[in-house]
């Protein structure tokens, strides 16, 4: 959450660090608060089916549609669709609040192509410079913000272009990723598919030093001894 001091200032990346004026920003603060609770509740939720595979230390890889009620299958994979565009709006936003406090853009940019153009570069060059956010990003621009296929890329690859819709989650080391995955050939004989991996659990826990500094995950329950 951006910390608020006495002197109403919010640091809203506790890396760099940004310290903005809260005065800056008000309607993109009160949007960071409620991106950042979604994003937290989507977190908790995954991190606690993710608990049994840590109590059993089971660190197998395996698709999670063997065995899984398909509701919750197709529930999770959109967790990881909401999550994904959540974050990447919540990062663009504080790019944007902290451009604004340098003095690299103002609001009268919003009044012209020009400026909304340079305040579009602000935002993508602050979050080019998070690197825990890079494989979502990547994974936001071809299935999550929207589907490769009727926003396609010159450049993009026909598996690209096949794939995007699907939302493959697997089982890796305790943790649920969408992943990689090799089903041989695509629609249209391809058989790269060029999409990272990543977790949902782990980008939030690389990010909270970043931006939630106090989070901590809930304390794991102990089963008494028999």
């Amino acid at each position: 959450m951006p910390q608020t001091e006495p002197s109403l200032n919010v640091i809203i990346d506790h890396v760099v660090p940004r310290e903005i004026p809260a005065d800056i920003g008000i309607f993109e603060l009160s949007t960071l608060m409620s991106l950042e609770m979604g994003l937290n509740h989507i977190a908790l939720t995954v991190w606690q089916k993710e608990e049994p595979l840590r109590a059993k230390n089971d660190t197998r890889m395996r698709t999670v549609h063997h065995g899984t009620d398909p509701r919750e299958t197709r529930l999770l994979e959109y967790q990881f669709h909401w999550f994904g565009v959540s974050l990447c709006n919540y990062v663009s936003l504080v790019g944007f609040l902290a451009s604004l406090n340098r003095g690299t853009v103002g609001r009268e940019d919003l009044e012209n192509t020009h400026g909304r153009k340079r305040i579009a570069s602000a935002c993508k060059a602050y979050m080019d410079r998070v690197p825990e956010i890079r494989d979502v990003l990547l994974w936001r621009n071809k299935t999550a913000g929207h589907f490769a296929i009727p926003d396609f890329r010159d450049d993009d690859k026909v598996v690209t272009l096949d794939m995007a819709p699907l939302y493959p989650i697997s089982l890796m080391a305790h943790r649920y990723h969408v992943r990689q995955w090799d089903q041989g050939e695509s629609a249209r004989g391809a058989r790269q598919y060029e999409f990272p991996q990543w977790s949902i659990t782990e980008v939030y826990e690389r990010l909270a030093p970043r931006y939630w500094p106090s989070f901590r995950w809930p304390e794991a329950e102990t089963v008494p001894a028999q």
